[in-house]
C-alpha cells in the first residue's frame, strides 16, 4: 500500500520467491511506473499494480501480509504539490486509516510491514496493539 514507483514491491518479490504481490497506489503516474518497473524486471508474474485510493477500493480476496512505506508526515511543512503531499502527508491517509484497511483486507494471523520515520513509531505501535496486533520485528536505521 502506498507502492510509488515500486521498489519495496520489486524487493520482496526478489526476497520471497513465492509471493504474489499486488501493490496499490493512488498516484496515476506513480502507478504507470510501478507498472512499468513490475513489466521490465524478472518476477513479472508474480507483481500487480493498481491505481487505487486503498480507502474505497475492494480486494477479490484477502491477503496473507502487507508491506506499506504510508505516507511519512503529519504536521510537518507542506509543499506547495498537492500530488507531493498526498505521497508524503498523512492528510490524505492517516495511521489510523491505515491500520483499519489493513485490518480489512488481511486474513488472520498476518502480517504487516511499514517503513516509518522514527517519530511515528510509537504512535503505530500504540495502533497496532489497539487492534491486537503485536510487535515481532523493529529496525531503526539512522541517516
Amino acid at each position: 500500500m502506498g507502492t510509488g514507483t515500486g521498489l519495496l514491491g520489486l524487493q520482496i518479490a526478489q526476497a520471497l520467491s513465492m509471493a504474489n504481490i499486488t501493490a496499490i497506489e493512488i498516484d496515476p503516474a506513480a502507478a504507470i511506473q510501478a507498472n512499468d518497473n513490475f513489466e521490465h524486471s524478472p518476477f513479472t508474474a508474480r507483481l500487480t499494480a493498481i491505481q487505487a485510493d486503498i480507502t474505497v477500493w475492494q480486494p477479490t480476496a484477502l491477503f496473507d501480509g502487507v508491506f506499506s512505506n504510508p505516507p511519512f508526515y503529519e504536521k510537518d511543512l507542506a509543499s506547495t504539490s498537492t500530488t507531493k503531499n498526498v505521497a508524503h502527508h498523512s492528510t490524505a491517509l492517516t495511521l489510523q486509516q491505515l491500520f483499519a484497511t489493513i485490518a480489512s483486507y488481511s486474513q488472520q494471523p498476518n502480517w504487516l510491514a511499514l517503513l516509518l520515520p522514527y517519530k511515528r513509531h510509537a504512535e503505530a505501535i500504540e495502533l497496532a496493539e489497539a487492534l491486537n496486533w503485536h510487535l515481532v520485528a523493529n529496525m531503526l536505521v539512522q541517516q
